[in-house]
């Protein structure tokens, strides 16, 4: 997985007012946190903003009172008319423990399936994936050079040795779609003679 850096100070602000003026001045509360640990924390808003408004998912090492912290983003709250993040959380992740993210999807190559006219069709943008921090990538890459027309890449097709994917194994990731110019392309066409003398057949009165 990526990782990224973030500085956040501790926080004492307790009450729904506290919190509203600490959001005034530009910064956003949240937690650091695991089974052992609990930190009242906030961030500078335009700080967040590399981990927030990105597809890529992060370990995240943050820095409180010169003590890091690595993390995954657990939660992130956003209001609902400006639609600016109001809250965070990060769990510490121990690299012997399975931790649960999401991934963004990418595909590689030209599936066979769009160049015979098809189209390609992305279901799901992001996956959820179990696994140790070290065995987790950055994306889920998915070859697509030999999907042919009809055909679908679904979660039980994808195999990453000690990752696993939380999602039916039925459900479909990529697929390319039967499109009227596949069927076009398919339908047989009648010799050249018998088109010439289609052709000059009087029309039927």
């Amino acid at each position: 997985m990526k990782t990224t850096s973030l500085k956040a100070e501790k926080r004492d602000t307790k009450t729904k007012g506290d919190l509203n003026q600490l959001r005034k001045s530009g910064f956003v509360p949240g937690n650091v946190y695991d089974e052992n640990t609990h930190l009242s924390i906030k961030i500078d808003e335009r700080d967040l903003k590399k981990i927030l408004y990105t597809p890529d998912t992060y370990v995240i090492n943050i820095e409180v009172d010169g003590q890091t912290y690595p993390t995954i983003l657990k939660e992130a709250q956003f209001h609902k008319v400006t639609d600016r993040p109001i809250h965070v959380d990060f769990q510490i992740v121990n690299e012997n423990k399975p931790v649960t993210v999401t991934l963004p999807v990418i595909t590689k190559g030209q599936a066979e399936g769009v160049k015979a006219g098809g189209k390609l069709q992305i279901s799901m943008r992001r996956v959820k994936v179990k696994g140790l921090v070290k065995d987790i990538p950055d994306a889920l890459e998915i070859d697509i050079t030999n999907l042919g027309v009809g055909k679908t890449i679904v979660c039980g097709d994808i195999k990453i040795n000690g990752v696993t994917l939380l999602h039916p194994e039925n459900l479909a990731i990529v697929g390319v779609k039967t499109t009227r110019n596949v069927v076009e392309s398919t339908e047989p066409t009648a010799p050249a003679g018998q088109q010439q003398a289609a052709a000059k057949a009087p029309a039927k009165k």
